[in-house]
């Protein structure tokens, strides 16, 4: 994420020119941070994960982020002042097999703020993450989707049914869905005074 690498020069730039750090928070939170605007989180700057992971169907028009891991992570850049609204549309593709818990988690700089059962169809869940888990500057979310397990004949059998349809297999599973994944300022003012 550029932030990161931003964090990096502003360090050694810093060293050399006081006041670089400030003007760069303030840059990073104009043009990354969650704010009074909706912030797409599914946005190439945020994603922690390559863009192969952003997905269109050759069959439909929906576009929509396909997880080729158990975990998928993206950034977020807080103000530390405001608390924020996480919302996301996921869900599991219905050929999933899943080995253990049907549970799915999201973290916010590792604590669970969703823990819910994993659903093929799409659902929309709307958290309010508060003080004590934001943090000032980038921030972490992971959605932490229910383990697989395929056998590699299973595996071979679902890639064939794939060509079968006129599709493009995937080599790699897909554990999970996202449609969208947005963040914004909630209607609580602030988190401490500024």
């Amino acid at each position: 994420m550029l932030p990161r690498l931003v964090d990096v020069v502003v360090d050694i730039l810093e060293r050399s020119t006081r006041g670089v750090r400030e003007v760069a928070d303030r840059l990073i939170q104009e043009n990354y941070g969650a704010g009074k605007k909706v912030l797409n989180l599914l946005a190439h700057e945020h994603s922690c994960t390559s863009a192969q992971d952003i997905t269109k169907y050759w069959d439909a028009e929906a576009v929509f982020y396909k997880a080729s891991s158990r975990t998928s992570m993206f950034n977020v850049v807080c103000d530390g002042r405001h608390a924020i609204r996480l919302s996301v549309t996921l869900r599991i593709p219905k050929e999933t097999k899943i080995s253990g818990s049907n549970l799915l988690a999201l973290e916010v700089n590792s604590s669970v703020v969703l823990s819910c059962s994993a659903s093929t169809s799409w659902e929309t869940h709307s958290i309010d993450v508060t003080g004590g888990i934001l943090q000032l500057g980038v921030n972490c979310i992971r959605i932490v989707w229910p383990e697989q397990s395929w056998t590699r004949q299973e595996r071979m059998q679902q890639l064939v049914a794939h060509l079968k349809r006129s599709r493009i297999p995937r080599t790699s599973p897909t554990y999970g869905e996202i449609y969208a994944l947005e963040a914004s300022f909630t209607s609580n003012d602030t988190l401490r005074p500024t």
